[in-house]
């Protein structure tokens, strides 16, 4: 089963890009609840600059994906 986790809190949730995240490289990272995470976009091909604003997916293993707004 299932099992709701505090990191749940975070998908829906508007974030900062912190570092400008791009999927080719592997980088990326925002803020979100006042807690910095690593992230990638769920487009591949685009690439998201810091201080843009985004919206997080889903959790996959410790990375946000998150979709530019």
């Amino acid at each position: 089963p299932i099992v709701p986790t505090n990191l749940d809190a975070v998908i829906g949730q508007d974030a900062v890009v912190t570092e400008s995240i791009n999927n080719i490289e592997g980088k990326g990272a925002v803020k979100v609840l006042g807690k910095e995470w690593s992230a990638l976009t769920s487009n591949d091909g685009e690439t998201i600059e810091k201080g843009s604003l985004v919206t997080v997916l889903e959790i996959r293993g410790v990375k946000l994906i998150c979709k530019k707004k």
